[in-house]
């Protein structure tokens, strides 16, 4: 009867090999790594690995994160509450909220705008650049020589799109950390409006990035964002509805999506293309098993019948299936 000894192959005994701390920490899970960072989640804080810096703190306690990084190096996350983008250190929401009330329009006279109907529309304004959705436009009726009057606006850089005389495309107009902007003369046409109706995109249990887009997905379905824009996201198209989705592994040419019952693929290049949901097994994977297999393309996830292995051109091979019960 040994204690802290290892009975070797060749017979002999050795003292039992032993661990030391690295890290202390309170319910931890959530371990993730990549070539540029590692990160874990202790009690209710978001920690670097094996630094233990704090980057956010509140999190709902004994929910997993999910994390995907992107091209440029941001690391996104979600736990199905929160959606943040993790870039120089620092852990901040993914994208800025549309702006909580529309703006108050007025018009009077004393300028130079000619008469008729014109809209207003606002959008707030990241120190990068980012812009958030816009606010729906607000209408105001403007006499000969007229003014239109912005005011309410809220705080920080924002964008101000206001159509031609009786149009109905709105432009950018100016850009301004004002309270309140007042139109004298028909503003210069900018770029033409492109997040109206946009919002955030929604957090999920699962973070994912496919190409040029971003994906969640939630106990409702999967949501992608605008090309090239993860902070946008247009609720009118930008959602397949899917229940009980546990696992999201896109790869070359598609997306491998899962539920407790059944896998799915997805091909195409872009999740808005026009290909359909096809089902691949008639079992599902089990939630945050899946993996990138190193030095490969392919993916890997628990199922109920074993590992499977999801090469990048969509076809999916279980392992163990025949072994395992």
């Amino acid at each position: 009867n040994a204690v802290n000894v290892d009975l070797t192959n060749a017979g002999t005994l050795q003292r039992r090999k032993g661990v030391t701390l690295t890290l202390a920490g309170v319910d931890c899970h959530s371990l993730w790594s990549d070539e540029q960072g590692a990160y874990f989640v202790s009690g209710d804080a978001l920690k670097t690995f094996p630094g233990g810096a704090v980057l956010r703190s509140g999190l709902a306690p004994g929910r997993p994160l999910s994390f995907a990084r992107s091209i440029n190096g941001d690391l996104y996350w979600s736990n199905g509450v929160a959606l943040e983008r993790i870039r120089g250190g620092v852990s901040a929401p993914a994208g800025l909220p549309v702006p909580d009330a529309t703006p108050a329009v007025i018009a009077s006279s004393g300028g130079s705008l000619d008469a008729g109907w014109y809209q207003v529309s606002v959008a707030l304004v990241a120190s990068d650049g980012e812009e958030s959705g816009a606010t729906w436009p607000v209408s105001v009726f403007v006499p000969e020589s007229g003014v239109i009057e912005v005011s309410s606006l809220p705080a920080g850089k924002k964008n101000i799109y206001v159509t031609a005389t009786n149009g109905e495309v709105l432009f950018h107009a100016v850009t301004t950390t004002a309270s309140t902007y007042r139109f004298a003369v028909q503003p210069a046409q900018g770029l033409q409006i492109q997040t109206l109706g946009f919002r955030p995109m929604p957090p999920g249990k699962i973070v994912r990035i496919h190409n040029a887009r971003l994906l969640t997905a939630d106990r409702h379905g999967l949501y992608y964002s605008e090309a090239y824009a993860f902070h946008w996201h247009n609720p009118m198209r930008g959602y397949i509805p899917l229940p009980g989705i546990t696992l999201v592994e896109p790869v070359e040419a598609g997306i491998y999506i899962a539920t407790a019952d059944r896998t799915y693929w997805l091909s195409g290049s872009d999740i808005a293309g026009e290909s359909a949901l096809s089902e691949l097994l008639p079992y599902g994977a089990a939630e945050y098993s899946s993996t990138r297999i190193n030095n490969s393309l392919d993916v890997a996830w628990y199922s109920t019948r074993g590992i499977v292995i999801g090469s990048r051109d969509g076809q999916a091979k279980n392992l163990q299936e025949s072994d395992v019960a």
